[in-house]
């Protein structure tokens, strides 16, 4: 009884992507921080957070990973104890998830995965 919400900034993905989903997908056009900012007034029920936006420049991960922090302060009201958070091309310290690995462990939280992906249970 779930539903899938994507958020892409390109048109031309979320046309690409809705050939290849069920109508459990809200397939969004918007900045990401907007929209998830936005969704907390629809008061959701997050199981899974999963960040994936701002390709990676792997000398300069700054910009990535600072926008990923935005992204999770956006929707960090919804959050609810037990939602799995994820963010992909990151490893220990360093690619989109290295700011919010700091915060997570400024915050007692431990990874549940740490591969190419890193991972918490909040």
């Amino acid at each position: 009884d779930g539903i899938v919400i994507s958020v892409d900034i390109d048109s031309n993905a979320k046309n690409i992507c809705s050939q290849h989903v069920s109508s459990k997908c809200e397939l969004i056009t918007d900045d990401s921080v907007n929209t998830l900012f936005n969704l907390n007034a629809k008061k959701l029920d997050i199981d899974l957070l999963y960040l994936d936006s701002y390709d990676i420049d792997w000398t300069n991960i700054h910009p990535s990973a600072f926008h990923h922090v935005k992204e999770l302060l956006a929707i960090i009201p919804s959050i609810k104890s037990g939602t799995l958070i994820a963010v992909d091309d990151s490893s220990d310290r360093s690619g989109k998830g290295a700011y919010i690995q700091e915060f997570m462990e400024n915050i007692g939280k431990k990874p549940f995965f740490n591969k190419s992906q890193i991972g918490w249970i909040w």
